[in-house]
């Protein structure tokens, strides 16, 4: 869509249709209390990822030329849940951060109904967002801006982008948009459905991108590839943003609909098979690199 990223998840038009939803995170029993006084039942979900024991010769053998292996852990690819969270609050990780303001209680968020969001979404240029204003928030609300803050923290470029001041939220249960998450530079404006909330992060990575842009810091090789219009894709912000959700979680972002699974698809094969790939996978460390320099260029003195 002109003016921004959309985040689709099939090739049909935004028109709503009822079908039933899944939840992605249980709830707690009492929705009034919060996961700082009831930690989640049953079995620890927290991915631990096996350490691979080391080849280690011995001293004896290293006098001969052998070398000690190295510990080496394979990449978690999960997304953050209920446990995490848990223990995010346990140990206050948002100390000295802006995110820290939206887990307070008298916190506002911005979330538009359904039907409000189609009114909204025809304004191409996003400023009809600009006119959302912020609701009490409820402690499922707060515990999914901490999820998905410490999901954007795997990566230098969502984690530049993440604000939820500048975020706003729709509950799709029972409803299908065709649609999980859009970006609109020209106003700052995040949006994504609740079912869908690992958008928020390939939305902050849209965002970060844009920051980075706008920016004085350099950011070699993805300007190369930003700025190649239809040379190796139609749209080369998108499958950057789309190579790096699955660098970072897998195929979290397969199965939500066709448009959503080739647009994977097609960044897998940018990133392996494609004859481009040292100049695509370059501009993937390049964005991260030149964002995390951005983001310590703000912070000279650390995260507070």
């Amino acid at each position: 869509m002109p003016g921004g990223s959309d985040y689709l998840t099939t090739a049909q038009p935004l028109e709503p249709s009822i079908r039933a939803r899944q939840v992605l995170e249980p709830a707690y029993p009492d929705p009034s209390i919060s996961a700082r006084q009831a930690p989640p039942t049953g079995p620890d979900i927290r991915k631990q990822a096996p350490v691979i024991p080391p080849n280690n010769p011995g001293w004896m053998a290293s006098i001969f030329g052998a070398t000690q292996g190295v510990n080496r852990a394979p990449n978690d690819t999960s997304y953050p849940g209920a446990n995490e969270v848990y223990f995010a609050k346990q140990f206050d990780q948002t100390y000295g951060n802006p995110v820290a303001l939206f887990q307070d209680a008298n916190v506002k968020t911005k979330k538009l109904s359904v039907d409000q969001l189609m009114k909204l979404y025809g304004d191409i240029t996003g400023r009809a967002f600009k006119t959302v204003t912020a609701t009490a928030s409820t402690p499922m609300e707060r515990d999914a801006i901490l999820k998905n803050w410490i999901a954007a923290q795997k990566s230098p470029l969502s984690a530049l982008g993440f604000d939820p001041r500048v975020t706003i939220h729709t509950d799709t249960t029972g409803q299908e948009v065709n649609l999980a998450g859009f970006y609109r530079p020209e106003t700052d404006t995040l949006w994504y459905e609740d079912t869908h909330q690992d958008a928020s992060v390939h939305e902050a990575m849209h965002r970060g991108i844009n920051r980075l842009l706008k920016s004085a810091v350099p950011v070699g090789r993805a300007k190369e590839w930003l700025d190649s219009g239809d040379k190796y894709s139609s749209n080369p912000e998108e499958m950057l943003v789309r190579a790096l959700k699955v660098k970072y979680f897998g195929d979290i972002e397969m199965g939500s609909g066709s448009v959503g699974d080739q647009q994977v698809s097609d960044a897998k094969w940018h990133m392996t098979e494609a004859p481009h790939s040292k100049l695509f996978n370059g501009a993937m460390d390049d964005i991260e690199s030149a964002a995390a320099n951005l983001i310590a260029s703000e912070h000279p003195g650390g995260p507070r």
